[in-house]
C-alpha cells in the first residue's frame, strides 16, 4: 500500500517563516485545494501543499540562501524596533526627570542671589552652547541660543565676573569659513548652510570670554566696549566639532530661563566680584 500524502495549509507554511512571495516562487501552484471546514460557503478553498515537497524545498540551496537573508532582515527589524522602544523609554524618563528638576528649581529661582544662581547659569549656558553645535541647520534655534549667549557673556564681563581674550586666525588663501555655523569650504563666498558671506585669506579676529574653570566661550564678535578689554593670547583653532551635550538635570527651556535670570541679576547693582 502506498504511503498516504500529507498536505499542509498555506498558513502553516507561513508560520514556518515563508512569505507569500516565496510560496509562489518556490512552490508555485498548490498541490490540492479543499473547502475550508469552518467557512465552507463564504471563503475561498484552502490551498494545500504536499508536506514532503515543502520539506524538500526547504533543503534546496537557493531556498536556504533566501531564507537566511530574509531572517537576517527580520532580526534587524526586531533589533531596530527594540532600540527605538528603548530610546523612547529613555527619552520619556529624561523628560520626567527634567520636569521634576524644573519644578524644584523654579520654586527657588525667584529668590536666588546672583552668587547662588551663577553656577547653574554657567552650566546651562555651557549645555546650550554645546546643543547649538548639533542644530546648525536649525537657524531659529541656533539664533536663540547665541542671542542668549551674547547677552549673558556681555553681562558677565560688564559685571567684572569674566575676562576677555583675543587672537587672530589666518586661513589659507581661498578657504572660506562661516563664523555663524563654523563650516569651512573652498569656492563660492556664500555659506550653503547659513546663506551668509565669508571672507577669504583675511585674518579673523576671535574672542574668548573666560568665566573661570571650564567655562570658556569662543565668540566671533563682541561689542566695542567689551572688545576693548580683550587681552591678546596665542592663536588657536576656534571652531570645534559637535560634542556630547551634558545633561544637567533640567529642560532646555529651563536652561534658557536660568540664563535669562542670571543675566538680569548681573545687570543689576552689586554684581561686582571679579574673576581671579
Amino acid at each position: 500500500m502506498s504511503k498516504q500524502t500529507k498536505y499542509i495549509t498555506q498558513s502553516t507554511i507561513l508560520a514556518r517563516g515563508w512569505t507569500r512571495w516565496a510560496i509562489d516562487e518556490f512552490l508555485g501552484e498548490p498541490d490540492k485545494q479543499a473547502a475550508n471546514p469552518h467557512y465552507k460557503r463564504t471563503c475561498a478553498p484552502m490551498r494545500l501543499y504536499d508536506q514532503a515537497r515543502v520539506d524538500a524545498t526547504e533543503r534546496d540551496p537557493e531556498f536556504v540562501v533566501w531564507f537566511a537573508r530574509i531572517n537576517a532582515r527580520r532580526s534587524a527589524r526586531v533589533a531596530a524596533a527594540a532600540a527605538h522602544a528603548e530610546a523612547e523609554r529613555a527619552a520619556e524618563e529624561t523628560r520626567q526627570r527634567h520636569a521634576r528638576g524644573d519644578a524644584a528649581l523654579r520654586v527657588e529661582l525667584a529668590t536666588m542671589s546672583v552668587d547662588t544662581l551663577l553656577p547653574r547659569a554657567l552650566d546651562s549656558m555651557f549645555a546650550l552652547n554645546r546643543r547649538a553645535k548639533h542644530l546648525r541647520h536649525d537657524r531659529p534655534a541656533t539664533a536663540r541660543i547665541y542671542a542668549s549667549k551674547d547677552a549673558f557673556l556681555g553681562a558677565m564681563v560688564r559685571a567684572g565676573r569674566a575676562r576677555v581674550e583675543t587672537f587672530d586666525v589666518r586661513r589659507a588663501s581661498g578657504a572660506m569659513h562661516c563664523r555663524c555655523c563654523s563650516r569651512s569650504w573652498v569656492g563660492d563666498p556664500w555659506c550653503y548652510a547659513c546663506g551668509l558671506s565669508s571672507g577669504s585669506g583675511e585674518p579673523e579676529r576671535w574672542f574668548v570670554v573666560d568665566c573661570g574653570g571650564r567655562y570658556r566661550f569662543h565668540q566671533p564678535r563682541l561689542p566695542d566696549d567689551l572688545a576693548a578689554l580683550a587681552v591678546p593670547v596665542p592663536a588657536h583653532e576656534p571652531t570645534q566639532p559637535p560634542r556630547e551635550v551634558p545633561d544637567i538635570g533640567i529642560s532646555v527651556e529651563m536652561q534658557f530661563e536660568v540664563v535669562a535670570k542670571a543675566t538680569e541679576l548681573l545687570r543689576g547693582a552689586g554684581a561686582t566680584r571679579r574673576v581671579a
